[in-house]
Parts: structure tokens; sequence; C-alpha cells
């Protein structure tokens, strides 16, 4: 299915759930537990959607530092308060492309998916049927094991396949 965006496309796609199909497809919202309020406010039924729903994903696409110029980079504070608010540790080892003729000089090469995956659990289950709000769920889901955009987006910063900037960028909003 493609993307759920009213009433009717909604209750279409967890009838379909409810009796079984796989049911893939996008629907707008700023981060996973979101999604179930979204199917809320389309009218369904919350012991609907929390029968139908297995899991929801919430993706940002970042662009990946160039392999060529990729070098140890100099953060700015915000860059540095961000990295260290979210993993605990100091922005020591972060990266950024310099700027090359392989990547045309911006220091960027391609692009990477950023993931927030809620798998739905019974006490999830429970939340989405009693109506509770998004950050109820969220909050349960981060109990769950969850790893938050932000988290998963400094990830891979710490890996090198991205820059603290291109994070901020596209990644960091606020709650």
């Amino acid at each position: 299915m493609g993307e759920i965006r009213d009433a009717e496309t909604a209750k279409t796609a967890v009838d379909a759930a409810l009796t079984g199909h796989l049911v893939l497809a996008s629907i707008h919202s700023n981060d996973a537990s979101s999604s179930f309020v979204r199917l809320l406010d389309m009218g369904i039924e919350p012991y609907m959607a929390a029968t139908a729903v297995a899991g929801t994903l919430a993706q940002r696409l970042v662009r990946k530092v160039c392999g060529y110029c990729k070098e140890p980079a100099a953060v700015t504070e915000a860059e540095a308060f961000a990295y260290e608010a979210e993993m605990q540790e100091p922005a020591t080892q972060l990266v950024a492309g310099k700027g090359c003729n392989f990547c045309g000089y911006p220091g960027f090469s391609g692009r990477t998916g950023v993931f927030e995956v809620l798998a739905v659990s019974q006490t999830t289950r429970r939340l989405v049927a009693a109506g509770s709000s998004g950050q109820a769920i969220r909050e349960q889901a981060l109990r769950d094991g969850m790893v938050p955009l932000r988290r998963a987006g400094m990830l891979k910063c710490k890996d090198g396949v991205t820059a603290a900037s291109e994070v901020l960028r596209r990644v960091y909003f606020v709650d």
C-alpha cells in the first residue's frame, strides 16, 4: 500500500492487517510512536490499531561522508553538545569530508538511512488500546529497547558514516 493519508485508506490498511495480510505503508509522523496517534486521529479505534500494527519505523536520510576525503573533524559546540547528550561520551573521534574530486567538493558522497524501529510489545499494545499519548507509547518503546532517531544518527557519526552536522540538520529536532 502507498501512503496512509485519510480515514478511508487507514481503515482499509487496518482491515487488511486484521485479516492476516502483511501491510506495508507510509504515514507522516515525526517518530515511530506518533504513527499510532496519526491512526487514531484518522478515526481508527484504539483497540484496532493495537491489534493490527506489529511495528512502525521512522526514517531520515543523511549524507554519507566521502570515503576518499574523510578525516577527523573539529566539531562545533552545538554538535559536541548534541553528541555528548545523546551518547554520554565526549565527541572525540568524529569525521567529516574535506572535499575532493571524487565527491565534487562537498565532502559527502551518497546517502544512508537513520532508523527508529518500534516493535510492538504486549505492553505497548495495551497502551495503544487504552488510547495513550504518543509520549507514553514512546517511553514504553524506549524501555523495550527501541533506539531513537537521534541516537541512531549519532551512532552513524561514531562509526564514521556521517557527520554530526548532517545528523543535526536532518535528524535532530526538538521533542
